[in-house]
């Protein structure tokens, strides 16, 4: 089987935002179906709590991983998502799989990404999705930069999070399809409600570096929505965007 792992933000549940993804990406008309949902007991030496089935039939089961205290620590989501990964591995025959990242959890996987997308141990990861992925801690632009010269070199005012990525993104599997997804509401501000641009592409100069293929899409409400980063995963545009670019042909 093909599975691909949704990580959910800082709530760490992923009932009010991940849930609502995987629904409408699942109800679809391609081959994927609702899979596992995966909690990790981050006191607990990150052991699993498990509910759901997969079916003998379900080639692409969609894996809803999460935690049992809210975080937006990144190093605290790459084990939940190492145990995941471990468990799937261990009970199942997978040559591969996909991962979604959503604000905290997008940082959670790109350390897992850089950490584990190596380890013969581990099958590879294909494609990887940051949805409204935060990065950077909220970091703002300062009055010199353009969003430009940070697709280009990344952002000036950098924190610890940032630090952690540049210096190690090298690490990661060069051919991991990379796509980071940010919302602009209101139309023109460069951000999500939540979180600046200037934190959901911060990253984009590093992956380019490191020759992932990488693509950024941004995506704007239409008239009478009122999406913003908390209600994201639920924004028809985002769900259809995500559905094509994990299950193109099935």
């Amino acid at each position: 089987m093909y599975p691909t792992l949704y990580v959910t933000g800082s709530s760490g549940t992923p009932k009010n935002n991940i849930s609502h993804l995987v629904q409408a990406v699942t109800n679809k008309h391609n081959d994927a179906k609702p899979g596992l949902t995966v909690i990790a007991e981050t006191g607990n030496k990150y052991k699993l709590r498990i509910t759901g089935k997969i079916d003998a039939g379900n080639k692409y089961p969609a894996i809803a991983v999460g935690t049992d205290h809210g975080t937006n620590n990144h190093e605290i989501y790459q084990y939940a998502i190492k145990a995941t990964i471990e468990y799937l591995a261990a009970h199942y025959n997978v040559p591969w799989y996909n991962i979604l990242g959503y604000s905290s959890g997008a940082g959670g996987a790109m350390r897992f990404l850089i950490n584990y997308s190596q380890d013969k141990n581990l099958p590879p990861a294909k494609k990887f999705v940051a949805l409204d992925g935060e990065f950077n801690r909220k970091e703002k632009l300062r009055a010199n930069e353009s969003m430009e010269s940070l697709y280009q070199n990344g952002p000036e005012n950098k924190s610890a999070d940032y630090n952690y990525f540049e210096k190690n993104y090298s690490k990661m599997d060069k051919g991991i399809h990379v796509y980071l997804m940010a919302l602009d509401t209101p139309v023109g501000s460069d951000f999500d409600g939540v979180l600046p641009w200037s934190d959901l592409f911060s990253v984009y100069n590093l992956f380019e570096k490191n020759d992932n293929v990488t693509e950024k899409f941004t995506y704007t409400n239409s008239p009478g929505e009122r999406y913003s980063h908390g209600s994201i995963c639920k924004m028809p545009v985002a769900q259809d965007y995500i559905e094509k670019v994990f299950y193109p042909s099935t």
